[in-house]
């Protein structure tokens, strides 16, 4: 753990972090306990923390296992939302929360039969920060097979990456095993979708607590905080359930061109180059809708997703 110990500063891995302090991992797998210098907090201006799990840090020892993070390097990929209302750093900007960075894959996790909408979302987040998604449909034993495969045929023919799983039977937990072998991966999803339970499944030793849904189908919140997990040769970061996704100025909607690309090549038809497809005169999308050669369901899902990056 000390083998740095009055050398040169070292890079190593964010794995877990609260205030002002972090862990961090070297190259040689050591943990190192690090202060945050007071200039990169000031440096960082309005993200909620100025470093999270993922991070790539260059760390001055100061003592055996002990140091301090002189610079956060640039992250490849990362997940960030809008910091959610009402939160202790809410200023009325609702500047951006950054959950974790420098992650090989984000796997959303949502409970069957899921919900298209809240997949959306997850996926715009996803897709916003530059990471490789999958999305784990978990739970597939409470619900009837017909039921769960029509919900996700969207997605399986947009070749949106897909797993079914059941934490309880093992269905699919060898499959994502592979998925996420050897990488530094997030799973990220609604709360009480069940990501403590894959957790358990992927590795019974972990033995993480897991909550169940309360009468009003809100998960209970099982993690508080982004930590991380040795799984399948690789680090799983277990993100808390997020009741809110916010999106940074326009990221809604031009994730919605990214997750829909039948309505985005629509679009350069358009009259107006900033046409939202509700209202306005000419618009290629509305006269597609209106003439049945756009499915009305892709159509409402690219409006609610689009829409939620103009709040």
């Amino acid at each position: 753990m000390d083998s740095h110990y009055n050398l040169e500063p070292f890079v190593g891995m964010v794995i877990r972090g609260s205030g002002a302090l972090v862990t961090v991992h070297d190259a040689a797998g050591g943990e190192w306990r690090c202060v945050l210098r007071g200039r990169l907090r000031r440096m960082v201006g309005n993200a909620t923390s100025p470093v999270v799990v993922g991070d790539r840090v260059e760390v001055r020892p100061v003592g055996p296992g002990e140091g301090a993070v002189e610079k956060v390097l640039p992250r490849r990929s990362h997940l960030t939302r809008r910091q959610p209302l009402g939160s202790r750093r809410d200023t009325g900007q609702r500047g951006e929360q950054v959950l974790a960075a420098n992650l090989d894959l984000a796997v959303t996790v949502v409970a069957a039969p899921p919900r298209p909408t809240v997949i959306d979302r997850y996926l715009a987040l996803v897709r916003a920060g530059g990471c490789a998604a999958l999305v784990c449909v978990n739970k597939v034993d409470l619900v009837d097979r017909d039921t769960v495969e029509h919900a996700v045929a969207p997605y399986r023919l947009a070749e949106v990456p897909l797993l079914l799983t059941s934490a309880l039977r093992g269905d699919g937990v060898d499959d994502l095993r592979r998925q996420i072998g050897g990488k530094l991966v997030a799973f990220i999803g609604p709360s009480g979708a069940g990501k403590s339970s894959l957790l358990n499944a992927l590795d019974p030793a972990l033995n993480l607590r897991v909550g169940a849904l309360n009468v009003a189908g809100k998960g209970a919140h099982t993690t508080t905080w982004a930590a991380t997990y040795r799984v399948a040769d690789g680090l799983v970061v277990d993100t808390p359930g997020l009741r809110e996704i916010g999106f940074l100025e326009n990221e809604g909607a031009d994730a919605a061109g990214d997750l829909f690309p039948e309505i985005a090549a629509l679009a350069g038809g358009c009259h107006f180059r900033d046409c939202t497809h509700t209202h306005e005169p000419r618009c290629a999308v509305k006269a597609m809708l209106e003439a049945g050669e756009l499915d009305e369901e892709v159509y409402r899902r690219y409006y609610r997703l689009a829409r939620s990056g103009r709040h």
